[in-house]
C-alpha cells in the first residue's frame, strides 16, 4: 500500500493489506509511519480496526449520503460560528474520490 495514493477507490483493500501478516512488516511500518488515516489502532504495525475505517459494505452511494450530510453540518456551522469553517466551497470539477491522506504533523 502507498501511503500517499489513498482514496475511496482503494481505501478498502489498504486497510485490508494493513490487517495482514502475510504482507512484508517493513511495508506496514512505513505506511503507519507516513499515512494519516484517522482512527487507526495498530499493533506491531498491524493495523487492528480495519472494518471500522471502512466496512466491507460502504459504497459509493454511502459515501455520497455522508457527503450531504457533511455539507448539511458545514451549512449550520458556518451560520453560526463562520469564523470555524472559513470558505468552503463545492463548486468546481471534481469527483466522489475521498482522500483520507495528508502530511504527517506532530500533535500540539
Amino acid at each position: 500500500p502507498d501511503p500517499y495514493v489513498v482514496t475511496f477507490k482503494n481505501l478498502h483493500s489498504t486497510v485490508v493489506a494493513l490487517a495482514d501478516e502475510q504482507v512484508e512488516a517493513s511495508a506496514r511500518q512505513y505506511f503507519r509511519e507516513n499515512c494519516a488515516i484517522p482512527g487507526t489502532t495498530w499493533n506491531a504495525n498491524k493495523l487492528l480496526n480495519g472494518p471500522t475505517i471502512i466496512p466491507t459494505s460502504y459504497g459509493v452511494g454511502d459515501l455520497a449520503f455522508d457527503q450531504r450530510c457533511f455539507r448539511g453540518f458545514l451549512a449550520t456551522i458556518s451560520g453560526k460560528c463562520p469564523h470555524l469553517v472559513g470558505e468552503c466551497t463545492f463548486s468546481g470539477r471534481g469527483s466522489p474520490a475521498q482522500l483520507v491522506t495528508c502530511f504527517k504533523e506532530p500533535f500540539k
